[in-house]
Protein backbone atom coordinates (compact mmCIF):
# COMPACT_ATOMS: atom_id res chain seq x y z
CA UNK A 1 0.00 0.00 0.00
CA UNK A 2 1.30 3.47 -0.92
CA UNK A 3 1.31 6.56 0.98
CA UNK A 4 -1.13 8.09 -1.32
CA UNK A 5 -3.74 4.84 -0.56
CA UNK A 6 -3.59 5.24 3.39
CA UNK A 7 -4.19 8.87 2.84
CA UNK A 8 -7.00 8.40 1.19
CA UNK A 9 -8.28 4.95 2.85
CA UNK A 10 -7.86 6.91 6.27
CA UNK A 11 -9.98 10.15 4.95
CA UNK A 12 -12.86 8.10 3.67
CA UNK A 13 -13.27 5.81 6.55
CA UNK A 14 -16.55 6.03 9.04
CA UNK A 15 -15.36 6.05 12.19
CA UNK A 16 -17.95 4.08 14.91
CA UNK A 17 -17.93 4.11 18.66
CA UNK A 18 -19.30 6.36 21.47
CA UNK A 19 -18.83 10.78 20.52
CA UNK A 20 -15.88 10.34 22.79
CA UNK A 21 -13.56 7.91 21.24
CA UNK A 22 -14.95 9.27 17.82
CA UNK A 23 -13.44 12.58 18.63
CA UNK A 24 -9.78 11.11 19.96
CA UNK A 25 -9.85 8.54 16.97
CA UNK A 26 -10.36 11.75 14.36
CA UNK A 27 -7.93 13.70 15.98
CA UNK A 28 -5.50 11.08 16.20
CA UNK A 29 -6.19 10.01 12.08
CA UNK A 30 -6.13 13.29 11.06
CA UNK A 31 -2.56 13.70 13.55
CA UNK A 32 -0.76 10.61 11.18
CA UNK A 33 -2.84 11.68 7.63
CA UNK A 34 -0.69 15.26 8.21
CA UNK A 35 2.31 14.17 8.81
CA UNK A 36 2.12 11.05 6.30
CA UNK A 37 0.94 13.65 3.83
CA UNK A 38 4.11 15.92 5.15
CA UNK A 39 6.68 12.97 4.41
CA UNK A 40 5.36 12.24 1.09
CA UNK A 41 8.11 13.02 -2.30
CA UNK A 42 5.71 15.23 -4.15
CA UNK A 43 6.49 15.29 -7.96
CA UNK A 44 7.76 18.40 -9.41
CA UNK A 45 4.89 18.23 -12.23
CA UNK A 46 2.42 18.30 -9.19
CA UNK A 47 4.12 21.65 -7.47
CA UNK A 48 6.86 23.43 -6.16
CA UNK A 49 8.34 24.43 -2.59
CA UNK A 50 8.19 27.39 -1.63
CA UNK A 51 10.95 29.73 -2.56
CA UNK A 52 14.15 29.69 -0.78
CA UNK A 53 12.94 26.86 1.46
CA UNK A 54 14.95 24.14 2.23
CA UNK A 55 14.27 20.93 0.97
CA UNK A 56 14.96 16.74 0.21
CA UNK A 57 15.18 16.62 -3.40
CA UNK A 58 16.00 13.56 -5.83
CA UNK A 59 17.82 14.13 -9.15
CA UNK A 60 19.54 12.08 -11.77
CA UNK A 61 19.02 8.93 -8.80
CA UNK A 62 20.65 11.11 -6.20
CA UNK A 63 19.17 12.65 -2.96
CA UNK A 64 20.42 16.02 -1.63
CA UNK A 65 19.51 19.02 0.07
CA UNK A 66 17.95 22.02 -2.75
CA UNK A 67 16.28 25.20 -2.78
CA UNK A 68 13.72 26.25 -5.22
CA UNK A 69 14.31 29.97 -6.62
CA UNK A 70 13.39 31.83 -9.84
CA UNK A 71 15.19 34.33 -11.73
CA UNK A 72 13.46 36.43 -14.08
CA UNK A 73 10.47 34.05 -14.46
CA UNK A 74 12.67 31.14 -15.08
CA UNK A 75 13.29 28.30 -12.01
CA UNK A 76 16.32 26.72 -10.43
CA UNK A 77 17.39 24.29 -8.02
CA UNK A 78 20.59 25.14 -5.82
CA UNK A 79 22.04 22.11 -3.89
CA UNK A 80 22.82 24.12 -0.45
CA UNK A 81 26.09 22.32 0.71
CA UNK A 82 27.94 22.60 -2.53
CA UNK A 83 25.84 25.39 -4.40
CA UNK A 84 25.57 24.05 -7.42
CA UNK A 85 22.82 24.18 -9.74
CA UNK A 86 20.75 20.80 -9.63
CA UNK A 87 19.16 19.78 -13.24
CA UNK A 88 16.50 16.51 -14.12
CA UNK A 89 14.71 16.88 -10.49
CA UNK A 90 11.63 14.94 -10.17
CA UNK A 91 10.49 15.31 -7.17
CA UNK A 92 10.74 16.34 -3.78
CA UNK A 93 9.60 16.55 -0.02
CA UNK A 94 10.09 18.50 3.11
CA UNK A 95 12.68 18.09 5.31
CA UNK A 96 11.62 16.64 8.98
CA UNK A 97 11.50 18.61 12.08
CA UNK A 98 14.75 18.56 13.87
CA UNK A 99 15.21 16.47 16.85
CA UNK A 100 14.16 17.53 20.21
CA UNK A 101 13.94 14.46 22.44
CA UNK A 102 10.67 13.53 23.52
CA UNK A 103 8.15 13.25 20.22
CA UNK A 104 5.12 15.15 19.79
Amino acid sequence: MTIDQAIYILKNTAWLGSNDKRDETERAVETVINELERRRWIPCSEGLPEEKKEVLISADGDLCIAEYETNHGRGYWSEVVEYRNVTDVDAWMPLPKQYGGEQE
